[in-house]
């Protein structure tokens, strides 16, 4: 599967750069990291299962484009998961595992000298877990840990919870070129027992008809988002760096 996240700057990719470029790099104590935790799932819009991690892409990509030259920061590449059995929901991993590898991701990038991390989430099925790790990180780490939610900034998947699945659709349009596919009819029931209501697979969605209309407005739904996501990574920049705690210790800040 193609990575939508490769469009970002290479200045800003951790991937693009070599091991003597790290250590050439000023204020790494300050450097914000940007995990994309992304999840591939049927949302119910006739999209790809890469749906996610393209919203991801387009408004991360404008984002970095308003905050050029003001932040530093780095951008890894995306943790795919989904941490539920549901039907429109693919490649799950149990929570353990799911914690076990933002835990490693976490770790190494702290032993490479960064104490800012800031993950971005789309999946809502993962905020909970998302939520959990970066507590927990906190504790083990001592470094300062951001979450994100792509609800957060206007682009709600939830099937129930979300007031703007249109918007959604509109940007997709914009991110795709072209209309949705027919999307498909549940098929069978779910995991009921998973959590609280019952989300076997989000109600089908269509497009409207005007190509061009629809692209021009999600163009501007990814903007704002893309304009919201700034003013946070603005804020996380401006914040005055916490007391380093003592890996493991909730209660004592480190001496420095």
């Amino acid at each position: 599967m193609p990575n939508p996240l490769s469009a970002i700057s290479s200045k800003a990719q951790w991937a693009d750069l070599g091991t003597t470029d790290f250590t050439a790099l000023p204020r790494r104590n300050r450097t914000l990291i940007v995990l994309p935790v992304v999840g591939l799932a049927d949302w119910g819009f006739g999209r790809p299962l890469d749906l996610e991690e393209n919203l991801t892409a387009a408004v991360l990509n404008h984002a970095l484009d308003q905050v050029a030259g003001q932040i530093d920061l780095l951008v890894l590449p995306p943790q795919r998961f989904v941490a539920a059995p549901y039907d429109h929901a693919f490649f799950g991993m149990d929570v353990e595992s799911t914690g076990a590898a933002l835990s490693e991701l976490a770790k190494s990038i702290h032993a490479s000298g960064f104490r800012r991390l800031l993950f971005l989430n789309t999946s809502p099925w993962n905020e909970e877990i998302i939520d959990m790790a970066a507590r927990d990180l906190r504790v083990a780490t001592g470094m300062e840990i951001f979450c994100i939610n792509l609800a957060g900034i206007g682009l709600d998947l939830h099937p129930d919870r979300s007031r703007n699945r249109t918007d959604i659709q509109h940007a997709a349009s914009f991110i795709y070129g072209k209309q949705s596919d027919e999307p498909r009819l549940p098929s069978r029931a779910g995991l009921t027992w998973f959590r609280p209501g019952r989300f076997d697979q989000p109600p089908p969605l269509s497009s409207a008809p005007d190509l061009e209309a629809t692209m021009d407005l999600g163009q501007r739904i990814i903007t704002r988002s893309g304009d919201h996501l700034s003013s946070l990574l603005r804020e996380i920049h401006a914040r005055p760096a916490l007391p380093a705690l003592k890996p493991g210790n909730a209660d004592s800040p480190q001496s420095d």
